[in-house]
């Protein structure tokens, strides 16, 4: 399972930075950054958050990461 990987490809299909979706779970985007880059975990109850703010289940979204490549 790779969250940096999933949190990545899921911001280019919603066509959204980091910065946006920091404002909208209400953390900083140095926080969304390293998790995106693996370097900081994320809470199961966060990523629910960071799910619903990209209109996702948190199964859809660990999958982006197993099965899709960064383009």
């Amino acid at each position: 399972m790779n969250i940096g990987k999933s949190l990545k490809i899921a911001l280019i299909h919603k066509d959204m930075s980091l910065r946006d979706l920091s404002g909208r779970v209400g953390v900083t985007s140095a926080y969304l950054s390293a998790v995106s880059n693996n370097t900081k975990n994320i809470s199961f109850d966060r990523l629910r958050v960071v799910c619903g703010e990209l209109d996702m289940k948190v199964s859809e979204f660990i999958k982006l990461g197993e099965t899709e490549e960064i383009k």
